[in-house]
């Protein structure tokens, strides 16, 4: 059992500020945190004062912040609460801060007290700004951007849809919920399979980033790809995935240029031969049909004009019709000719 003086050691060692006040509120005791504070920041005598009333002192500050602690503290003191705990800003001339100021019962002693104490949270609160103005600023970023954004409650199943989301596939703001079904029955049942792998994969650690190309519906009943990506926000004590976001962005432009691609490198490669030109006549590709058919390499030709190839066996008059043709509508028409046709691109 510690006597009196290491009992007041004990206390004053604490870097909490705690007061003890009966059921009536009158200071019973304090320790050296909080009697510093008070001196440090210009409080009133009676806020540190053994045998002041601290509903008294509370009562004499009128903002929201005391008005709360007050009708909290009063809770504790007449049994309708066990505890009460309020957060609450406390800025200096040159720093913020802020404060948890926690009420609660002393039990086993003959009379009823209550200990008080305030908890510097300050480095808490600010982290706690910073991530804010974090968020703030990725949200305006996306808000800048034509992308979708989406957040995913992990546990709950929730998922809050950015209106850029909804709209993107054509929907207001009200007509899809926040519920990851949404997403799920919109997938395009060919991709399904392998977007729902993708995000466990994600989020069981197996692979270390989540990006996923899916066709979603649209509200027309059209499909659009949708490239998605996405981050574990928040994680549990255990390491499990809590919260995770992420963006949409449209790239059905993309694939069908990459379609488009496709289909015009398959027909490239024909037993036609085939030449590429620009709308100054610079010859900028040929096939491997042209190379055998004529027996130019692509190192001759490129670069040259298609003069290379006259014959000598009509005049100018019929390249400069045949030339004409392929301008006309500025989109490049084939010119054929016996053994080799040439296709030009008009820029």
């Amino acid at each position: 059992m510690l006597d009196h003086t290491a009992q007041r050691s004990l206390i004053d060692s604490l870097e909490e500020q705690v007061c003890v006040i009966d059921q009536e509120g009158i200071i019973m005791d304090v320790n050296r945190a909080w009697t510093n504070f008070g001196s440090e920041n210009g409080l009133t005598p009676e806020f540190a004062s053994v045998g002041s009333n601290y509903l008294e002192v509370l009562f004499a500050d009128d903002t929201c912040e005391s008005t709360a602690a007050r009708l909290g503290i009063i809770e504790v003191l007449n049994g309708s609460r066990a505890n009460f705990h309020l957060e609450y800003p406390c800025h200096s001339l040159t720093n913020k801060r802020w404060f948890m100021m926690r009420i609660t019962g002393l039990t086993g002693g003959p009379k009823c007290f209550f200990v008080i104490t305030h908890h510097n949270i300050t480095q808490r609160k600010l982290a706690h700004e910073s991530l804010a103005e974090s968020e703030d600023r990725l949200t305006f970023a996306f808000l800048g951007s034509r992308d979708g954004m989406w957040d995913w409650d992990v546990g709950k199943g929730e998922v809050n849809y950015s209106f850029q989301w909804k709209a993107m596939l054509v929907y207001t703001d009200d007509e899809i919920k926040s519920d990851f079904k949404e997403w799920e029955r919109r997938v395009h049942p060919d991709d399904l399979a392998t977007a729902m792998a993708g995000i466990q994969d994600y989020l069981s650690g197996a692979t270390p980033h989540y990006a996923n190309e899916h066709r979603l519906l649209c509200k027309d009943g059209s499909y659009k790809w949708i490239l998605t990506r996405g981050i574990i926000r928040t994680r549990s004590p255990d390491g499990s995935p809590l919260r995770m976001i992420g963006t949409h962005t449209d790239v059905t432009g993309h694939r069908h240029t990459e379609v488009a691609l496709r289909i015009a490198a398959a027909a490239f490669e024909t037993r036609d031969g085939i030449i590429v030109a620009d709308a100054d006549k610079v010859i900028l590709r040929v096939n491997l049909a042209f190379t055998r058919i004529t027996g130019y390499s692509g190192e001759d030709v490129i670069g040259q004009k298609p003069t290379l190839f006259r014959s000598g066996r009509h005049d100018e008059d019929y390249f400069s019709d045949r030339w004409a043709s392929v301008m006309a509508d500025g989109k490049g028409r084939f010119w054929r000719c016996a053994r080799m046709a040439s296709f030009s691109l008009c820029g």
